[in-house]
């Protein structure tokens, strides 16, 4: 009887006990469920935390390296890849060594550009910003700082921007600045100026300079007092000298247009120029002449019509000379046309009032 109790009472502690074990069971494994949804959710949180962080370095109008303590780079977008010519998988590994010795190759001083990356490392400051100058013309705005996590410094940002065309249009606006404020200036000397030879030399000084030609001369017809024509010339940007023994320029198929006033002659490279070099005896330039390679003449034409004469510009170079550079310059020849005019109506009644005194 008593062994049938104690059977009895075993059976139900061993029942009591797998409805326990039973019960642990079910929830250790709603809890790993749990935890597993709990990580299920973080991961996605992660993952939706690291696009936002990719697309958001995709948006950005920089360029954006991300380096850590070591200088291993942990993060850079697409726009960085692209503005360096990075090949595919360079930067795979994070090795920030490759990636420097791709990039200095854009640069004349290389040693000096990796030099100036090792510094900021080296001191880690708060903040840098410099302009790097690259061999194909670019302009890159560089800026670091450090990339901190509860306050402790963990790598480093970098950002790039091309600001090659803002410089390039900074620059064209200070200088379009310029060319009004001398056009102006100019404009103001040469209608208040009734002194013909005056009048040309600061018509010649103003147009060269304007034009950005290393020398420029005004050739112009006049009567001497006996009423013969001649031909005389203003010269700015080299010695007289060197023009004197050349004398005048004839109706060549290069200088003939000019002084017929049939409009603005342009070559970028004159020696390659058909026009060039067709007449004897030089057959082009005379020996020890000042070297042009880029050419740009503008005849000068009265309002009655009259080919005054003609602003004629040179340069070493080739392709100095623009559309913009005829259209200025054409704006000066028109001044300066009005200008000659008045002038010559100056002495011309001054010539009578002698005359009859």
């Amino acid at each position: 009887m008593e062994s049938g109790e104690e059977a009895k009472a075993l059976r139900s502690v061993a029942l009591q006990n797998a409805k326990s074990i039973l019960l642990a069971r079910q929830r250790a494994e709603e809890e790993l469920v749990r935890a597993k949804q709990a990580l299920e959710h973080r991961t996605q949180e992660l993952a939706h935390s690291l696009a936002m962080m990719r697309a958001t370095l995709e948006s950005t109008t920089d360029a954006i390296l991300v380096t850590d303590g070591q200088a291993k780079v942990t993060g850079f977008n697409e726009k960085f890849r692209h503005m360096w010519g990075l090949p595919t998988g360079l930067l795979d590994n994070g090795d920030h060594r490759r990636l420097l010795d791709h990039v200095r190759r854009c640069f004349a001083d290389q040693d000096a550009f990796v030099a100036g990356v090792e510094r900021i490392y080296r001191e880690a400051p708060p903040e840098t910003f410099d302009l790097l100058e690259t061999l194909d013309g670019r302009t890159i705005e560089r800026q670091s700082r450090p990339q901190n996590i509860d306050g402790r410094s963990v790598g480093r940002v970098w950002s790039f921007r091309d600001i090659t065309d803002k410089r390039r249009t900074e620059q064209a606006l200070r200088e379009e600045t310029r060319i009004l404020e001398t056009l102006n200036r100019s404009g103001q000397d040469i209608a208040a100026t009734l002194d013909l030879q005056a009048l040309l030399q600061g018509v010649t000084d103003a147009a060269t300079q304007l034009s950005g030609a290393q020398f420029g001369a005004f050739f112009y017809n006049t009567v001497d007092e006996r009423g013969e024509a001649f031909l005389l010339y203003t010269l700015s940007g080299a010695a007289r000298e060197q023009f004197d023994s050349f004398g005048h320029p004839r109706a060549t198929p290069l200088f003939g247009p000019t002084f017929r006033g049939e409009g603005t002659v342009r070559s970028d490279d004159v020696l390659k120029d058909p026009r060039y070099g067709q007449w004897p005896p030089h057959h082009g330039l005379p020996s020890n002449h000042l070297p042009v390679r880029s050419y740009l003449a503008v005849p000068v034409v009265s309002r009655s019509q009259e080919v005054i004469g003609g602003l004629f510009f040179g340069h070493s170079q080739p392709a100095v000379f623009t559309d913009r550079t005829e259209r200025v310059i054409a704006g000066i020849a028109a001044q300066a046309a009005i200008a000659i005019d008045n002038a010559r109506l100056y002495e011309d009644v001054k010539r009578a009032a002698a005359e009859r005194a």
